[in-house]
């Protein structure tokens, strides 16, 4: 059984609700779900359809690591709790030749922060950085990897936010082709159906055996 407010069944729940287990016992482990719906990029203990199953993004020759994309999910407490300890993170970046049978030099590696919003003042709480992947004249690569984020014990009130920030790095130092790199973020776990925000060429980054989710699982204490 989850306590939570009735939502549609179109829409996620934004507003942090608990299991029944963490609140019997005081503590206990909170999954929380990345999405996009409607442009916006948030946080959900309900599982959802994010309207894109990834983000990703067409980018030019760079020899040197350089920022490409950047996004926060966020999600509002609607109940005091405490995070502290290990907060462990999945997430699957993926990168590919615009032209599938096309070579390309590529990497890419992903920074991830976590942060507490509240009253307007942003305190961050932790931030790591996956391994870096890429491989020499590869038309598609995609793996998943875990980050862990040591919190310290944070208090949120009710209100405050707590926010993910994702960071995308890359560069391109060889090949004849467009390369493109990102994420995912389908709550479902769908396969990657290639489509790409603000643009209509099609290209998948994420291989079907790679999952597509993005979830950070939080230790949390319920205050009561």
């Amino acid at each position: 059984m989850v306590l939570q407010k009735k939502f549609s069944p179109q829409e996620p729940a934004l507003l942090g609700t608990f299991p029944a287990t963490s609140i019997a016992t005081g503590t206990g482990i909170l999954p929380l779900y990345c999405g996009e719906m409607s442009g916006a990029y948030l946080m959900s203990d309900q599982v959802f359809s994010s309207t894109f199953i990834t983000t990703s993004k067409i980018v030019g020759g760079n020899p040197d690591f350089t920022l490409f994309i950047e996004i926060d999910y966020d999600l509002t407490f609607t109940r005091p709790l405490i995070i502290e300890g290990n907060t462990i993170i999945n997430i699957t970046g993926g990168m590919a030749s615009m032209e599938a049978a096309t070579a390309i030099t590529v990497a890419h590696y992903m920074v991830l922060t976590i942060s507490k919003i509240s009253g307007g003042d942003t305190t961050v709480l932790g931030t790591e950085t996956t391994s870096t992947e890429g491989l020499a004249a590869i038309s598609q690569q995609s793996g998943v990897r875990a980050v862990n984020i040591t919190v310290a014990r944070t208090s949120f009130k009710e209100g405050d936010v707590i926010r993910l920030n994702v960071a995308l790095w890359g560069r391109y130092t060889a090949g004849t082709d467009t390369p493109i790199m990102g994420w995912g973020h389908d709550p479902t776990d769908r396969n990657d159906d290639g489509r790409i925000v603000g643009r209509t060429e099609i290209r998948d980054i994420i291989k079907d055996d790679d999952s597509t989710q993005l979830i950070i699982y939080l230790p949390i204490q319920v205050i009561d």
